[in-house]
């Protein structure tokens, strides 16, 4: 199956992901989880609790209601918008969100007063519930909180704006958490104070869970730099708002109590002037009454009452008439600001004013405005005499102006009152003026002879000036103020504490990069002054700038000497020049350049290559040069003896080849003579002429060792042997053939190392050492030849160790350095023509190359030369002499010898020799023929002469072949090559190895030798069928 990948913006879409983002931190997953699963169990619960009838149980404050099921399916939608934020379902917590906004929204018009958009004329809401929560069976405010938990949730879903998403969410969370919390508690004067009613306790806890969960969403991916960074400024900042806010909810709560005890006073101080004022004009006029009971309404007024009269009206503010009533009601007017009802009727006083009169009661009236033109007044009437009808006194008062007189002459100036009966103001003291209207007014009853009156006071703008309203917004600014100053000055000091740790760190990366940096200039000033080269730096004007040790020995200069001075006031003329056009050319052409000069260094003559790089710039442009030379002499040495080994080599390799071809040729030449010698008498006349052939036969086989030993592939007889008796006996052969005036001179090592040698090789050498030295020398002169043991510590690690050095000089005339650099060349001589080979240094330095040494050649022309052999010490102290041979035995040999090889000369006479002893011998002509004739005959062979150098097959392959026929074949092997070209195997299975040219009885010592009985053991040999091959004539 397979699966395409989401692309990005597929992603970005709102397609749910089912996974969370990794970037968020496992803080606001936890978070929200919690939450998530809270709300939703609440959710669950409430819903479960009203579906059975048991929402009672959801009611935890007597008096607060249940939280109501709307609520309960809001908590459901909110928790499941949470778990599929954390869930990484974009697409669901979308759907949670559109859910849940229009529930708020419902629960919120349903308390909007007029919207008529009630939400429980869907969702039934018992009325014993829906008047304590609101008419949307919850409170407003949770209508609200849940359109901002929507508006969350749907920005937490929104891809990207991660700014917007952490500072979104923090502020709805710390909103829903302050309005749940304003919803159970207030701050007063006194401390905290809890509201015993309001919304649903359940429905504030799961509120006050979202919003701290909401409170994390800064922390959505990881902690933010800025508050990280400013996170002592935030907390003095956040502290500092918190204090001021508490402390101006303080003081405004304290202020308004101080405001509220003030007017509650003026209230009870009004409350009281009008419950003692009222009585006490009526009790004035009662007196006034009592005073004159028997006034006839016919009769005049008598000044006296009159006087009465005019004193009462004086005394009662607000008065406007006092008049006397008879006994039949009829009204006369004692004293009257204006004219007025003349009919006891017409004074509107009604049924009241009538039966306090039939009773003689007093009573106080109100009579509709109409009666006296649209003005408030009070009717007072005081009975002549007590509880007797038959007249009496009635006072008429302006509300208006008693009311004013009474609280402008005792009531502060600062508040407002209202004096209402039922429904109609009475009084209105400040009306355009309402001061701070509902907010501070206090309102009183005041009861009076069966009137009830409604007093209402409030302060003025003026007296509210005066109580210092303005000082908790004051102390709120100054707080405030004094909060961001305090933020400023922590962050301005955790600014500066963050500079002084950056300088710190910067002071101390910068001493640590200077500590490193001194370190890497002594580092590499102490790389440059121990290398072996000489550096140097000279800028464009060839000034010397710098120059390591190195350079200044190589110089003869110190360097403050060469410091300041030009390529002039060090070199010669020549050099000088040379040098000089080479910075001219690097600065001028700006690219490397390289030589090779020989200087004379004391009595040493060297040769110094230099190589000198421009030096650029930051904008390329060539400001100096830089310079390296070192000493080549050595590598170059090396290099000329590389060149000279691999020459003689291949000279080798070519010597090697005529070597094989004559010695198979030898071969039948010596066999065949040898033959032939022992038929012939020594008087016979070709017995010499076959001894001078076999003497050259032998002196060519000589040569062709000589040659194989150039080549370094013929047998050594390798044991430890001792230079000192070599170097004595090729002294005293040299003594007695060198001319008497040429003198010889040893001087020989004590205790001198063995070396792993063959010593007929060395006497070679030696012996080829001083027939030169003694050639060179022409007539009277020195030969010096010296042994002794070195201990080799410099050069190359091939030559380092343990070694003992032979020595050979002469005082001859010496080498010119062309000469000497061909010395060891092959047939390469200054000799006279017939007077040498030139084979014989080839043929030294091939020996002592064979022998793991060197030579060294020291020569001057006129000063003589001077040759060091170096041969390495051996492990074995004991010298070893040279094995004797055996001589062949006259046995006649019964067993079967295969004869292999591809010269058909060597192959006949080999036959030939073998059967002259009586062998049976078979014979193959390649190595190829061999193997398919032992095959066949391998119950017959017993013994197989293998040649190693043929065609078709070769004798090693032949041999391999030979093991897996038969892993006890016996084999002689048979080669002009030494027998150490052999591999393990091949020396481990072979039981003899002859060497060409080989004799006859060379190779009859050999197959003897391959055999039990020549060792002297009692062997039976097995029957074995007699082959009598035919007689091969040999040319």
């Amino acid at each position: 199956m397979i699966r395409e990948r989401a692309t990005p913006d597929a992603t970005a879409s709102g397609a749910d992901t089912g996974g969370g983002d990794p970037s968020e931190s496992r803080a606001w997953r936890y978070a929200l989880t919690t939450s998530g699963w809270f709300l939703c169990a609440l959710g669950a619960l409430g819903l479960f609790a009203w579906a059975c009838g048991e929402q009672d149980y959801l009611q935890i404050e007597p008096t607060r209601p249940p939280l109501h099921y709307n609520g309960a399916f809001g908590f459901l939608l909110w928790g499941g918008g949470y778990l599929a934020l954390v869930r990484g379902r974009v697409r669901s917590a979308r759907g949670c969100a559109a859910g849940l906004l229009p529930v708020g929204a419902l629960i919120f018009l349903a308390s909007v007063p007029g919207a008529g958009f009630r939400i429980d004329d869907w969702l039934f809401t018992p009325s014993r519930y829906a008047t304590p929560a609101g008419p949307g069976g919850s409170a407003w405010t949770t209508g609200v909180e849940f359109c901002g938990a929507a508006l969350a949730i749907a920005l937490a879903a929104v891809r990207g704006h991660r700014v917007l998403q952490a500072l979104g969410g923090t502020l709805i969370g710390a909103a829903l958490i302050l309005g749940a919390l304003g919803a159970l508690a207030t701050i007063r004067a006194s401390g905290l104070v809890f509201i015993p009613s309001g919304p649903s306790l359940l429905g504030i806890t799961g509120v006050c869970t979202g919003g701290l969960a909401l409170l994390a969403s800064g922390f959505r991916r990881g902690a933010p730099p800025a508050v990280l960074g400013h996170i002592v400024p935030l907390g003095f900042g956040g502290a500092g708002a918190v204090l001021t806010v508490a402390l101006w909810l303080v003081l405004q709560a304290e202020q308004e109590e101080r405001v509220q005890r003030q007017v509650q006073f003026e209230a009870a101080h009004i409350q009281r002037l009008v419950l003692e004022r009222v009585p006490t004009e009526m009790n004035l006029l009662v007196e006034l009454a009592e005073r004159w009971p028997e006034a006839r309404a016919g009769a005049d007024v008598p000044p006296p009452m009159k006087l009465d009269a005019g004193n009462y009206l004086g005394q009662v503010p607000g008065c406007i008439g006092v008049a006397r009533v008879d006994d039949q009601n009829r009204v006369v007017w004692i004293e009257s600001g204006a004219r007025h009802p003349d009919t006891f009727e017409g004074l509107g006083g009604g049924e009241a004013l009538i039966r306090a009169a039939a009773s003689g009661q007093a009573a106080m009236v109100r009579p509709p405005r109409s009666y006296w033109r649209g003005q408030r007044v009070m009717l007072l009437f005081a009975p002549g005499r007590p509880k007797t009808a038959g007249g009496g006194m009635v006072s008429v008062i302006s509300v208006q102006q008693f009311y004013a007189n009474v609280l402008n002459a005792n009531a502060s100036a600062g508040y407002g009152v209202t004096l209402s009966e039922g429904e109609e103001e009475v009084f209105t003291r400040y009306a355009a003026q309402p001061g701070a209207g509902g907010r501070w007014s206090q309102s009183l009853p005041i009861n009076f002879r069966g009137h009830e009156w409604r007093l209402t006071v409030w302060p003025t703008p003026d007296a509210l000036a005066r109580e210092n309203l303005a000082l908790p917004r004051l102390a709120l600014l100054v707080g405030l103020l004094t909060t961001a100053l305090l933020a400023l000055a922590a962050h301005l000091a955790q600014t500066a504490r963050r500079r002084t740790f950056a300088l710190e760190n910067e002071v101390r990366e910068r001493k640590l990069a200077e500590r490193a940096m001194r370190q890497s200039e002594e580092k590499y000033r102490t790389l440059i002054e121990n290398l072996g080269q000489g550096i140097f730096l000279q800028d464009r004007e060839h000034r010397f700038v710098a120059a390591n040790a190195q350079f200044c020995k190589s110089a003869g200069r110190a360097e403050g000497e060469i410091i300041g001075s030009t390529e002039t006031d060090l070199y010669d003329a020549a050099r000088a020049h040379a040098h000089a056009e080479e910075v001219r050319t690097v600065l001028t052409e700006g690219r490397s350049v390289e030589s090779e000069t020989e200087a004379l260094a004391g009595e040493r003559r060297t040769c110094v290559r230099r190589v000198l790089t421009p030096v650029r710039d930051a904008t390329g442009r060539t400001t100096g040069v830089l310079g390296i030379c070192w000493d080549v002499t050595e590598q170059r040495r090396l290099e000329a003896h590389v060149h000279q080994a691999s020459k003689m080599d291949a000279i080798g390799q070519l010597a090697g080849g005529i070597a094989h071809d004559f010695n198979n040729l030898l071969t039948v030449i010596l066999g065949n003579l040898e033959m032939m010698l022992p038929s012939l008498a020594p008087g016979h006349p070709d017995h010499a002429l076959v001894s001078s052939a076999q003497s050259a036969a032998v002196r060519a086989a000589a040569l062709t060792q000589r040659l194989l030993g150039f080549s370094r592939r013929h047998q050594l007889d390798w044991r430890p042997t001792n230079l000192n008796g070599i170097v004595t006996e090729v002294v005293g052969l040299l003594q007695r053939t060198i001319d008497p005036l040429t003198r010889i001179e040893t001087h020989l090592g004590d205790e001198l190392w063995a070396v792993h040698a063959d010593p007929t090789q060395l006497n070679q050498v030696l012996m080829n050492l001083c027939i030169n030295a003694r050639d060179a020398i022409g007539g009277t002169g020195q030969i010096t030849i010296e042994t002794g043991c070195v201990a080799v510590t410099d050069g190359p690690p091939a030559k380092r160790g343990d070694f003992v050095r032979l020595r050979v000089a002469d005082t001859g005339a010496g080498m010119s350095p062309e000469v000497k650099a061909r010395i060891y060349e092959p047939f390469f001589t200054t000799k006279d023509v017939g007077k040498g080979t030139g084979l014989g240094l080839a043929m030294v330095f091939a020996i002592v190359r064979q022998h793991k040494g060197w030579i060294d050649c020291y020569s001057e022309v006129g000063a003589g030369t001077r040759f060091d052999i170096y041969l390495p010490r051996s492990e074995e102290a004991k010298v070893v002499a040279a094995p004797e041979s055996l001589p062949p035995s006259t046995r006649i040999g019964k067993e079967t010898v295969l004869v292999v090889d591809d010269e058909e000369l060597i192959r006949k006479l080999a036959v030939m020799t073998l059967q002259g002893r009586g062998y049976c011998v078979l014979q193959a002509s390649d190595g190829k023929e061999a193997v398919e004739l032992y095959a066949r005959e391998k119950d017959r062979i017993d013994l197989v002469l293998l040649d190693l150098t043929m065609p078709v097959l070769s004798g090693r392959e032949a041999f391999r072949q030979l093991l897996d026929l038969n892993p006890r074949v016996k084999v002689i092997f048979a080669s002009g090559y030494a027998a150490e070209q052999l591999s393990d195997l091949e020396k481990e299975h072979m039981v003899g190895f002859v060497k060409k040219p080989y004799r006859p009885n060379e190779l009859i010592l050999a197959v003897e030798d391959a055999f039990p009985w020549r060792s002297g053991l009692r062997h039976e040999v097995p029957p074995v069928q007699v082959c009598t091959p035919p007689a091969v004539a040999v040319a």
